[in-house]
């Protein structure tokens, strides 16, 4: 099975390069299947331009290796020797030597698949240190256990990339990977291709690598399933850390809140302030008001109800039933939104908003459901659908959205990294529209907006946003 490997040999040191290269190639002589993620649904909040730049670098210096006509030499001098010393430059060299390029290839698809996950959270500024030092800390580990024992040593990145699943175990453990299977029977390949969440992916390879470290501990060898082990040990002592420390917010997803049964609940967020079945009592922004009236205006949800616009169809379905259909389709839809929404599933919920959308008409659902909707489907993490809600909110309500304005521009500025147009839905906020809460977390939106702008970020223009343009 292949996720080797940080490829130890175990002969003589005079001979390493050549054992390490020889172990590796054993290895795979025995594969009878491949088994490797190649895609993940965890959340992605940053590009992995840190996870790109080190899979590039281990294949240059792959094609360096090479290319130098004395791959020995390369390996024997910058491999991770034993029994000679403390060497603190291979704590870092050793991490981008492979023995091969079957190696190397199957390194880089889990650093791929692992990387953009933590990377993910934490942007390249701050994962590409963590990365280095996953590495250095193992190999200090590694190099100091073995000062006794000569002739040994190692290369690989694997060790560094068993410690990025720890990571993603402890930060992601319900989010699925898709995993890419191959099993060779003969001459009859056998290719599947499922999902599976990254907490039984990574229970499985820290199972299987633990009882092959064990089995060669007792048969008197220091196996590379050991060094992936310490590796593991490394990633998850930082992925605890930064969680503690509020480095990284995995949203009441991590491992101990899996473990406690309360993961996906959640202190109430100030982006979520609205619950279903409640009258809301809003103010309107006045300067959007076209009426001279001077008093404000305070709406319960039955008003609310009664001035929702009529029903525009541009369906050519809902256009040729008669009027009576569609009031009873609409009526029945809404029915089993509110419903799935009191059940609390969202999905369905929003499956039948999408419905009653195709099937009436964009202006069907009113002010109170729309909102009960949108942040039902906030608080599940649905970052697309629920800025579409939102913007169908700010659009159709205008007068009454400057809640949902800040709601939006959070979801453009943390999910979608768009600052320009995150600032652009804040803009027409008026004074003292917001309670005290809600204004501190604009203030934080617009602060963080500005500075992604000041880093640089390049805003890919799509849809215009709460009427911006």
């Amino acid at each position: 099975m292949i996720l080797d490997v940080r490829s130890t040999a175990r002969t003589e040191r005079d001979d390493l390069a050549s054992n390490i290269s020889r172990h590796a190639q054993n290895k795979l002589s025995l594969m009878l299947f491949f088994l490797f993620p190649i895609n993940t649904d965890a959340p992605i909040y940053h590009w992995p331009f840190g996870t790109v730049g080190l899979i590039i670098v281990n294949t240059l210096v792959m094609i360096w290796m090479t290319q130098t006509g004395n791959a020995e030499a390369v390996l024997t001098d910058y491999g991770l020797s034993y029994g000679d010393g403390l060497h603190p430059m291979q704590w870092i060299t050793s991490n981008f030597l492979h023995s091969g390029w079957m190696h190397l290839i199957f390194n880089m698809i889990f650093l791929w698949s692992f990387g953009i996950i933590v990377e993910g959270k934490l942007g390249w500024g701050r994962f590409v240190p963590i990365y280095l030092a996953i590495g250095v800390i193992e190999c200090f580990i590694e190099q100091l256990m073995m000062l006794r024992m000569g002739g040994e040593g190692s290369v690989g990145a694997s060790s560094v990339i068993f410690g990025l699943m720890s990571m993603a175990l402890v930060w992601a453990p319900k989010n699925e990977l898709t995993i890419f299977f191959f099993l060779l029977v003969v001459i009859k390949p056998f290719i599947k291709i499922f999902e599976v969440s990254i907490l039984s992916f990574s229970v499985f390879f820290i199972a299987m690598n633990l009882a092959l470290a064990l089995f060669w501990f007792q048969v008197g060898f220091v196996s590379s399933e050991l060094l992936h082990l310490m590796g593991g040990a490394v990633g998850g002592v930082f992925g605890v850390m930064l969680l503690k420390l509020k480095v990284v917010d995995c949203e009441n997803w991590d491992i101990f809140a899996v473990m406690n049964g309360t993961y996906g609940s959640e202190k109430p967020h100030p982006l979520s302030m609205y619950h279903y079945g409640t009258d809301y009592t809003v103010k309107p922004n006045v300067k959007k008001l076209k009426s001279k009236r001077k008093k404000k205006v305070r709406l319960t949800t039955d008003e609310l109800k009664a001035a929702d616009p009529p029903v525009k169809d541009s369906n050519p379905y809902a256009a040729s039933a008669n009027d009576e259909s569609r009031v009873s389709r609409r009526s029945k839809g809404l029915a089993a939104m509110r419903e799935y929404l009191q059940a609390g599933k969202v999905s369905a919920a929003l499956n039948e908003y999408h419905n009653l959308r195709r099937n009436i008409g964009e202006f069907s659902i009113s002010a109170p459901d729309l909102l009960a909707l949108g942040d039902a489907v906030y608080k599940a993490a649905i970052w697309e659908d629920a800025g579409d809600i939102y913007n169908q909110y700010v659009h159709r309500f205008p007068d009454i959205a400057s809640d949902v304005r800040v709601r939006l521009a959070a979801i453009l500025v943390e999910k979608q990294q768009r600052p320009m147009a995150a600032l652009r839905v804040l803009e027409p906020i008026g004074p003292k529209e917001l309670s005290p809460d809600l204004e501190k977390y604009r203030a934080k939106i617009e602060k963080r907006a500005n500075q992604l702008l000041d880093e640089g970020v390049i805003e890919l223009e799509g849809r215009a946003w709460g009427g911006a343009s």
